[in-house]
């Protein structure tokens, strides 16, 4: 998602190219990015994998699939941007299929095509949906308003990382060496096990207190990993902490502790704080590091229902406003004690 943008970079095309990175939060290759717009205002920024050569087989099936995946979105409009896996002007002829094919599954959901583009290494061109589209005339890039851009994106605080890649290693488990996390989790079934559902409310207030205490401050203390993994397993301790982070409008502070948490726990322990750290994502309108946190969550843990649910989101293109609204139709209580 994207709101907020410090540039108008629906003024043309080289606006709208040089913006893209930051809307995305990485320069995109071999992918095409559909930017839909909803009076005058983008309302999602949708990027999928170029297709590969099976699926240039049936592009038909293929663009059907990119926008059933936006079809929530409130969209008057879209445009089109490819990056082909080569991009050289001398392969322009033979790329332009992917956007005709999407541009008419567009049509389809009678929203406008504004504009269908393809990026090349030196510059850009225009596709029309028609044969040989991909032969359009070649514009080379504005590096003034390349800059322009920029500069009004920096000034206001956004970047983007070099790849996907660069963005997905930031979840990356940097564990070097065995850990305890095993033991924790033994110890926190064993803690159930043996002690009254008094001392268990009392041990889960003191876990959501220490919890949110990391996610206010964005550090972590030496303990804090441990404290992760057993209380986010714990669903009362995991939804009281997810309705806190709800109430929050600026939960950037939060993300940078929960993927501290998740580059330090070792593979296999990851699940619950990945999903939490997917959702802190999601709120910001960070697509590209929700899915990196889900995808981990669910390699480890494939049937965890909540990493399922945020997945099935992101890929439907659900705005984050309507994980706030089903919250705020939670009360903490409910949260921190279970729904009756």
């Amino acid at each position: 998602m994207t709101t907020h943008i410090p540039a108008p970079v629906l003024r043309s095309p080289d606006h709208l190219l040089a913006a893209i990175p930051f809307l995305l939060g990485f320069r995109p290759a071999a992918s095409v990015v559909v930017i839909w717009i909803h009076s005058g205002d983008i309302t999602l920024t949708q990027r999928v994998d170029w297709p590969e050569k099976e699926a240039a087989l049936d592009l038909t099936h293929w663009a059907q699939a990119v926008v059933r995946a936006a079809r929530h979105v409130t969209a008057q409009g879209a445009v089109l941007v490819g990056y082909p896996p080569a991009p050289t002007s001398a392969l322009a002829g033979d790329c332009g299929g992917p956007l005709v094919s999407l541009g008419e599954g567009i049509d389809q959901t009678k929203t406008e095509l504004l504009d269908s583009m393809l990026v090349l290494d030196d510059g850009w061109l225009r596709v029309l949906g028609e044969p040989g589209a991909g032969e359009g005339q070649l514009r080379p890039f504005d590096l003034q308003i390349t800059a322009d851009v920029s500069d009004d994106f920096l000034y206001s605080g956004w970047s983007f990382a070099t790849s996907r890649e660069e963005v997905c290693a930031e979840f990356a488990s940097v564990e070097s060496a065995p850990s305890s996390t095993h033991d924790e989790e033994q110890l926190l079934h064993e803690h159930f096990n043996d002690i009254d559902p008094a001392s268990i409310e009392v041990w889960r207030e003191d876990l959501i207190h220490r919890l949110l205490n990391c996610l206010e401050s964005g550090t972590v203390e030496p303990e804090g990993n441990g404290l992760f993994v057993t209380g986010l397993r714990d669903i009362r301790v995991r939804d009281s902490v997810l309705w806190h982070l709800a109430q929050q409008l600026d939960p950037s502070t939060s993300l940078i502790a929960l993927r501290t948490v998740v580059r330090a726990l070792p593979t296999g322990h990851r699940a619950p704080t990945a999903t939490v750290a997917a959702i802190c994502a999601w709120l910001l309108g960070d697509g590209v590091r929700a899915s990196a946190a889900v995808d981990i969550a669910l390699s480890e843990e494939p049937d965890y229902g909540l990493a399922q649910l945020v997945s099935t989101a992101l890929v439907n293109g659900l705005p984050p406003r309507m994980w706030r609204e089903t919250m705020e139709q939670l009360t903490y209580d409910a949260c921190r004690n279970g729904l009756n």
